[in-house]
Formats: structure tokens, C-alpha cells, sequence
């Protein structure tokens, strides 16, 4: 009976990503949990607690860590063909993107959940 619910739960919430994950975690009982970073390190590993210092740290990092790991990558070609193209911005249209993202979504490719944005 529970194996039919559960599987009826998740093809009716395939198409629900956010709905399908809580299901997840109800299954698995896991706590909803919030994550809020009150301190960081900085790039010296000196522990910071300033928000402004922190949110600056992230910019500086995720700004320099594409051309890091491409230079790690082996056989890597710098090739224009059939390159995504990256137009300037201004901290508006930054600030903008950041405010749809919706909380409570999976971290990302480099392990940072939305609410830390």
C-alpha cells in the first residue's frame, strides 16, 4: 500500500521539482533546514563575520574560478566555434536575477544553495 502511494506521489509530482524533493525528504525524514552563513573565510582563511566582506568574497571568487578550472582542464582550445557568448552586465541586472531565484531549490553545480545568493 505505502509502495503505491509513494509511487503515485511521485509521478503525480514528476513535473514539480520543489514538490518532488520535499516528497524525498519526507520519505527519507529529513528536517527542512535554512541556511544562513553568519561567517566566512576570507582568501588569507581569516574568519570574517561582516556580510558586505562576505557577499564581496563570493564575487571575487566565483569571478576568478572559470578561467581557474579551464586552465585545468587538459587539451583545452580556445576556439570560438559554437561558444556560449557572455554580454556585460551592471549590478541592476545582477541583482535582478538573483531576486527570481526561488528559495528552496538544490544547490547548484558548485554547491551553493539560493538562499546564500
Amino acid at each position: 500500500m505505502l509502495k503505491n502511494h509513494s509511487q503515485t506521489n511521485i509521478l503525480e509530482n514528476k513535473s514539480q521539482s520543489k514538490a518532488l524533493w520535499d516528497y524525498v525528504k519526507h520519505i527519507c525524514k529529513q528536517p527542512q533546514t535554512q541556511t544562513k552563513i553568519n561567517k566566512s573565510l576570507n582568501e588569507s582563511e581569516q574568519l570574517v563575520n561582516d556580510e558586505i566582506i562576505t557577499v564581496e568574497g563570493f564575487n571575487h571568487y566565483f569571478s576568478k574560478i572559470g578561467k581557474q578550472l579551464a586552465k585545468r582542464i587538459e587539451n583545452y582550445e580556445k576556439s570560438t566555434n559554437n561558444t556560449p557568448v557572455l554580454y556585460p552586465t551592471d549590478p541592476a541586472e545582477v541583482e535582478k536575477t538573483i531576486d527570481v531565484i526561488k528559495d528552496g531549490k538544490a544547490a547548484g553545480y558548485d554547491g551553493i544553495k539560493s538562499e546564500v545568493l
